[in-house]
């Protein structure tokens, strides 16, 4: 039975969305609060689950939970230590807070193997230094030096070593040349599979030594508080699904062979369904992750999701803006070529 692994969750209180019937266990950061009913969220406007639409979800297949993440401690200590207790009664083991004096390193059992979960949060995913420093004592964050000790200590005490990293900056696809630096060397150190979060679309994925690094899993379903106290407060694709991001890589992993398989989980209607093979985007960039490549690629990908923000808001973008973005791309694709 393998692990799937899904991007970020934050599902509401809406109990209609489900994971397709499989023998898979899940795997998933579980983006912000964990409530207990939607009347909670009144004083909430970041992104938040509650415990009935986890259930409806994942039933008792949501095996592990990050909550190494900027939101899980929104709340506080007393709203992390509620999310812990939501999740601990799904069944999932949650990774990624010290809150409690939990370990920075969980060892689970699957399939016969020893397998160490490690999950970090990356400083620049609280967009301001302030508020990384006020969710420090909650969750464990990533600093590179200390992560790859952290590796090199699981491999003593495990078969597997999986890292969870919330990193990266949001809607870019292209990870940043350090980002892709730190997961080879990791891979190197001891890890046997990389899972990145946070961008909110689909990231580059790559096999480096055998090794899975799927940068950003992107979104499987990102809910806001819709109550009349916080609406005002909130943009609208804050409220309402963006079309484009209810897409996540989904990597389904097994121990005991120690390969993964990366598919696409796309809601169909009914239920996030996983298809086929997912393309590895940008896998000239990732060949050679050049300063000019980044710069290129990242631009295209600001300008991409702007007009997608657009296209949502039914703002009709005009020509001149469609033909600088034609123009943009084009610039990416000759300096990936190039690099």
């Amino acid at each position: 039975m393998s692990l799937r692994f899904v991007g970020d969750v934050a599902l509401g209180s809406e109990t209609q969305w489900r994971m397709a019937a499989t023998s898979s266990l899940i795997v998933a950061n579980i983006e912000g609060p964990v409530l207990a009913d939607r009347a909670q969220a009144k004083s909430l406007v970041q992104p938040y689950s509650t415990h009935a639409a986890l259930a409806a979800c994942f039933g008792d297949r949501l095996a592990v939970a990050s909550v190494a993440n900027n939101h899980a401690a929104d709340l506080g200590e007393a709203g992390l230590a509620a999310t812990i207790g939501h999740l601990e009664s799904l069944g999932a083991t949650v990774v990624g807070t010290p809150f409690g004096g939990r370990s920075a390193c969980t060892v689970i059992t699957h399939e016969a193997h020893r397998v160490a979960f490690i999950a970090r949060v990356a400083d620049e995913s609280f967009g301001t230094a302030e508020k990384a420093r006020q969710a420090a004592p909650l969750v464990q964050r990533l600093e590179p030096a200390e992560l790859r000790e952290a590796v090199k200590r699981a491999r003593e005490i495990a078969d597997r070593v999986v890292l969870m990293l919330h990193w990266g900056q949001e809607w870019l696809t292209a990870p940043s040349p350090e980002r892709i630096t730190l997961a080879r060397t990791l891979v190197a150190d001891g890890a046997d599979l990389v899972i990145g979060h946070h961008a909110h679309v689909r990231e580059a994925w790559e096999v480096a030594d055998g090794r899975t690094i799927a940068y950003g899993l992107g979104t499987l379903e990102l809910r806001f508080p819709d109550t009349m106290e916080v609406a005002p407060t909130m943009p609208r694709d804050g409220k309402r699904r963006a079309w484009w991001a209810r897409s996540s890589l989904a990597v389904d992993w097994s121990p005991a062979s120690n390969a993964g398989r990366v598919g696409t989980a796309r809601w169909n209607g009914r239920e996030w369904a996983v298809q086929g093979t997912a393309p590895s985007q940008h896998r000239t960039y990732l060949a050679t992750p050049t300063a000019q490549a980044h710069r290129a690629i990242a631009r295209r990908d600001y300008w991409k999701s702007k007009l997608r923000t657009a296209w949502q808001e039914r703002i009709i973008p005009r020509p001149a803006h469609l033909r600088s973005l034609a123009g943009i791309a084009g610039e990416a694709r000759r300096a990936a070529s190039a690099g």
